[in-house]
């Protein structure tokens, strides 16, 4: 974990009251804005996490795990899948060979075999989603068993604690204190009184903020949204 909200929202207070504002917002307004930044920025980043499960075998020599079970908050977008340990059977090996190349002989065994472990050991860094690995459905079916594999997806619902990706926490700090600064700008503008003596920094807050919102969300364009799902 890199960072949660209770941290998040305390670094963007201490960024406000390092530019000398005076913090007239709640921690539940703060948070507010935060999950709006996360909301802006969500298309933006590259946000991927990792789980392993076991797979439940099917008739055959093929396998699926529920989707709900990588997710439970929502449905995943899977992106790859790794078998985690090395327990394919010779005819997953061969990817398909028919049995009868296997049956052909004892005189073959050795050669089959070593062909076996250079493919099992490839397995191990190759993926498998696209050719024997399918979502369909709820489910995540393998045309082969495993006992278990590694799956990379995008949750549904992103998690600020999962974040891993230092400049997405930087832009959520920075605009989120942009959005702060504009609603106390907002809100010391409204309610000035021409005869008080004591002047508020409203304008000069909202300037700040709508500049930083400005480049910040410039930087995001630059980025293109990655992951045109959401």
């Amino acid at each position: 974990m890199l960072m949660d909200k209770a941290t998040l929202i305390q670094a963007v207070k201490d960024e406000l009251q390092a530019g000398i504002v005076n913090l007239e917002l709640s921690d539940e307004i703060i948070e507010r804005n935060l999950d709006r930044s996360l909301m802006i920025s969500a298309d933006y980043f590259n946000y991927t996490d990792y789980k392993t499960l076991p797979v439940t075998k099917t008739t055959g020599s093929s396998g699926y795990i529920e989707l709900a079970d990588i997710d439970p908050n929502g449905i995943p977008a899977i992106m790859q899948v790794w078998p985690t340990t090395n327990v394919m059977n010779l005819d997953a090996a061969l990817l398909g060979l028919g049995s009868i190349y296997i049956n052909m002989g004892m005189a073959l065994n050795p050669q089959l075999n070593a062909y076996s472990s250079m493919i099992n050991k490839l397995t191990q860094l190759e993926g498998i989603m696209g050719r024997n690995a399918r979502v369909v459905g709820d489910k995540l079916y393998m045309d082969h068993y495993w006992d278990s594999v590694t799956v990379q997806y995008i949750p549904e619902i992103v998690d600020i604690e999962h974040i891993n990706e230092g400049s997405w926490i930087r832009f959520l700090i920075d605009y989120t204190s942009a959005l702060c600064k504009r609603q106390l700008a907002q809100s010391r503008g409204k309610y000035v009184v021409s005869s008080n003596p004591a002047t508020t920094n409203a304008a000069e807050l909202l300037e700040q903020a709508n500049s930083q919102m400005q480049v910040l969300e410039e930087e995001l364009k630059m980025k293109g949204v990655l992951l045109a799902r959401r």
